[in-house]
């Protein structure tokens, strides 16, 4: 008889009974189950007790997946603990033995079943000798073995019997797995979901947290609802929060707010600043480490999840039409960024692109489409105008692994910008507020000065900014209209709309003062840049301006001589200019590294305002004109698009949940010190673009976009895609 059998009898045996106290060897490593301790090469590695517990139950049973909730019986009996606890547990096990997750030599994650210890695991025996354990590939044995001392060659026949029906099984499971879990969460009539929020939603890596944004008297607040309970709690320090995130073990939430990355503990605690953000366009949290899009105008930027200087990753490239890099998703692993390259032709041009950190290297996915979200069942789901696709993608490579296919439609849009309103947990769990998939229809109306409303005789239609003519009668406007934009003409009395653009994506109309022309912005397949076209509709478009950046106009000065523009720079963003139309000649204004844009002379001449968010939020400042010192702050909390008023003795301008504001224009050599705005109307749906003679003013109001009352959500969601792209 060989040596070796008794000492293999014995491995049989204790294969099958957990707890005893012999040290098991696995690689380099050893873990005395006597003293509970876990060594390299005779150096302790320090473990908390928990995750000790959950490594000596995977080690007991190597090869055989252990559900998480066996997983957490075991480990925390009698105690109520949520999988974040097991998670983290996992975590601190594969930092102890450098285990990278996507290509696991010990410890790997079944998707939707639990964990699986995957190396050769060794037993000391009682005569000191290392024999196998078991077949890292096999499931556990039959209950009726336990206890039982076979001979080697049948326990390993009855092992792969097991493991080849696993195997059948876990082929079986994307066709016959557990069906998907739907309901709904009503929102308070009291806490509605913003209506131009650029994105609302966020869910914890394990799907059990839905955090969103909700309007709460007039600013937004950031509300933290378990899927398993009835009630949302108020996270303290989110006044004005948007487009919230979690980090990787949820027990953080992100968020953006009154100009700053900020973060709060999910169990209660005071919110803190981690970098300043003008912009809530999206942020990804892996690691210790942040990767966040702080404007509509630039790049991707990182910063250490603890705060600190932040660094920017990508530079958007102007000459090939790209305006900003958004929404960023970082991959597991930490090392790929996939994110929205948003292009001058608007939602419907914006395509997906990845870079690598360590060099900030573009990887060029170059796939049509936005807001990517990665799940940890190998899909990539993103959005296009008509809803979510979804397509396998390989991370560690990043990827597509397979063509993309329709997933989802009847997704609400957001108005500001029109992605998605829609949130995806690593696990697979979806939340989604539903609509029609479409920009909201809007309304051409008055407001007079009595506060008094009425709608122009005018279709609705998805109207975007616009600009009142001269006369007061009529209207230059964009309309959206799928994956193009044209500047086109309404008639504010007869009602009537006749189309001035027919090529290209053309935005921005404003007025010329003599108002026989119409000066827009068009792009599309390179930078905007600034053209016009005659009113009357008689002769082709004509260029005004000519840049290897984009521009947008502004506004005329009453005179005709002057056109203030803007122009994006991937350096110092957006920047006030000046083109001399006597001259043909133009010059900067402000540039500085914050962004200065929306720039519009008074009726007199005498003073420039515009908007900056150089206190990383938008507020209104006005200049003397041409002189442009000092400088005054006329917004106390916020604002944007100033407005004069016909006269240009009062200055008009908005700002968050609707707000339109008024200044007074005071008396020389002080006009703007100390002025106090006068709230006029609150309107979270309308926005305000022109005045008439009379005081009335122009308004686009949203007709369909009312605030969201109902959030889906779907447990489970990524076994019906799997089975949906099989």
């Amino acid at each position: 008889m060989a040596q070796g059998l008794p000492d293999r009898a014995i491995v049989a045996g204790l294969a099958i009974h957990p707890g005893s106290g012999q040290a098991l060897r696995f690689g380099s490593f050893r873990f005395d189950r006597a003293n509970r301790v876990l060594s390299r090469e005779d150096v302790e590695l320090p473990l908390p007790p928990r995750a000790l517990g959950v490594l000596e139950h995977l080690l007991e049973r190597p090869g055989s997946i252990v559900s998480k909730s066996a997983l957490m019986d075991a480990v925390w009996p009698d105690t109520a603990v949520t999988e974040t606890s097991l998670t983290e547990a996992v975590s601190l096990v594969r930092q102890a033995l450098g285990d990278d997750p996507q290509q696991p030599a010990y410890v790997q994650t079944v998707h939707r079943r639990g964990y699986r210890f995957v190396a050769p695991v060794e037993v000391e025996t009682p005569s000191g000798r290392a024999v196998p354990l078991a077949t890292p590939a096999a499931e556990p044995a039959p209950a009726g073995a336990r206890g039982r001392t076979r001979e080697v060659a049948g326990w390993a026949g009855a092992a792969a019997a097991l493991a080849v029906l696993a195997a059948a099984l876990t082929r079986r499971e994307p066709a016959t797995g557990p069906r998907p879990t739907r309901f709904t969460i009503a929102v308070s009539a009291g806490d509605p979901l913003p209506a131009k929020a650029a994105a609302t939603l966020a869910l914890s890596p394990d799907g059990r947290l839905l955090a969103y944004a909700a309007d709460r008297g007039e600013k937004s607040q950031l509300l933290l609802r378990p899927l398993d309970q009835f009630e949302a709690a108020v996270v303290p320090g989110s006044a004005g929060a948007a487009a919230p995130f979690f980090s990787p073990d949820g027990r953080w939430i992100g968020f953006f707010a009154e100009g700053r990355l900020r973060k709060a503990p999910v169990g209660g605690g005071a919110a803190q600043d981690v970098a300043e953000a003008a912009h809530p366009f999206g942020a990804s949290w892996e690691g210790d480490t942040i990767v966040y899009a702080p404007s509509f105008r630039g790049g991707l930027m990182r910063v250490s999840a603890v705060g600190g200087a932040a660094e920017p990753i990508t530079r958007p490239d102007v000459a090939a039409g790209e305006m900003a890099h958004l929404w960023p998703e970082t991959l597991p692993g930490g090392e790929v960024v996939v994110f929205t390259v948003w292009m001058s032709g608007g939602a419907g041009s914006a395509r997906l692109d990845a870079v690598r950190l360590r060099d900030r290297a573009r990887l060029g996915l170059r796939e049509q489409g936005a807001f990517a979200r990665y799940l940890d069942s190998g899909h990539l789901v993103f959005a296009r105008q008509d809803g979510l696709l979804a397509a396998g993608f390989d991370a560690r490579r990043a990827r597509f692994t397979g063509p993309p296919r329709a997933v989802l439609s009847g997704v609400a849009l957001s108005a500001q910008i029109g992605m998605p309103h829609v949130a995806l947990s690593r696990e697979g769990t979806l939340a989604y507020v539903p609509g029609r998939g479409q920009p909201p229809l809007v309304s051409l109306g008055w407001r007079q000065p009595d506060g008094r409303t009425s709608a122009l005789p005018v279709a609705e239609r998805t109207f975007m900014n616009a600009d009142l003519a001269p006369d007061g009668r009529r209207v230059a406007v964009t309309i959206h209209d799928g994956t193009r934009s044209d500047v086109w003409l309404a008639d504010a009395a007869r009602g009537t709309l006749s189309r001035l653009t027919f090529e290209g994506h053309n935005v921005e109309p404003v007025w010329t003062a003599d108002g026989r022309h119409v000066t827009y912005a068009a792009g599309g397949q390179g930078p905007y840049n600034v053209f016009r076209v005659p009113a009357d509709g008689g002769g082709a478009p004509e260029r005004v301006l000519k840049s290897a950046l984009s521009q947008y106009p502004n506004s005329w000065s009453r005179d005709g001589r002057v056109l203030l523009f803007t122009e994006l720079h991937p350096d110092t963003g957006a920047d006030l200019w000046a083109f001399d139309a006597a001259a043909g000649t133009s010059r900067p204004l402000l540039r500085t590294r914050f962004d200065e844009d929306f720039g519009v002379l008074s009726p007199d001449g005498r003073w420039l305002a515009y908007e900056s968010n150089e206190s990383n939020r938008w507020e209104v400042y006005v200049r003397p004109w041409p002189a442009l010192t000092p400088r005054w702050q006329v917004s106390a909390e916020g604002g944007y698009a100033p407005l004069w008023s016909r006269d240009g003795r009062t200055l008009l301008f908005q700002a968050d949940e609707g707000a339109l504001l008024a200044v007074p224009v005071g008396a020389a050599p002080e006009p703007f010190a100390g002025a106090r705005p006068r709230l006029l109307a609150r309107d979270p749906h309308a926005a305000w673009y022109g005045a008439r003679p009379d005081g009335a003013l122009l308004s686009l109001r949203e007709t369909d976009g009312a605030s969201a009352s109902v959030i889906h959500v779907v447990v489970g969601w990524a076994a019906e895609l799997a089975r949906t792209l099989s």
